[in-house]
Order: structure tokens, then sequence, then C-alpha cells
């Protein structure tokens, strides 16, 4: 029982890690590449969720596409944001 429970902190702090903290607007986020190095990406300033339009909220999927930051409301729309990303890509800018 303790190694599930170590397993679990660890997922759950490397999970952590690579998506990283919400940023301020304005600012460059940084994000962990899957070879442990970090990429500077263009900051997602809009306070609503690209796809659904829905508030962030305080836990916001949050991934970085060609370099740009985008930041979801839910892990849900990212299956609609991956049908058409350039369309989304092109609302943030």
């Amino acid at each position: 029982m303790r190694s599930f429970a170590t397993i679990a902190l660890i997922i759950g702090a490397t999970a952590f890690a690579v998506v990283g903290c919400k940023t301020e607007s304005g600012e460059k986020a940084e994000t962990k590449q899957s070879t442990g190095g970090t990429t500077t990406a263009k900051a997602y300033t809009m306070d609503k969720c690209v796809v659904s339009g829905e508030p962030l909220g305080n836990q916001p999927y949050v991934f970085v596409r060609n370099g740009q930051e985008v930041k979801l409301c839910c892990k849900d729309c990212l299956a609609d944001f991956n049908k058409d990303p350039d369309k989304y890509l092109a609302k943030i800018k």
C-alpha cells in the first residue's frame, strides 16, 4: 500500500511540473518538455477558454502548441481544440 501511495505522489508531482502554474498576463510561460528542459512560450492572455468561451476557473488545462501557451476550461475541450487547432490559435493571437 505504501508503494501505491508513493507512486501516486510521484505521478502527481510530475504532472504539476509538466503543466506548470498559471502566469500573469503578458508574461512568458515556461513549460517543461518531456526531455526535462524548458522552453519559453507566448503567454495566454485571455481569461476565458478559447474553445467554449467559459471562464478558465482555478485549474485550467494548460499546454503549449506551436510556441503558444493554451489554456482550456477543462480537458474535455481538448478534443474540440485538436479538431481545428489553427482556428483556435488564430483566436488567441
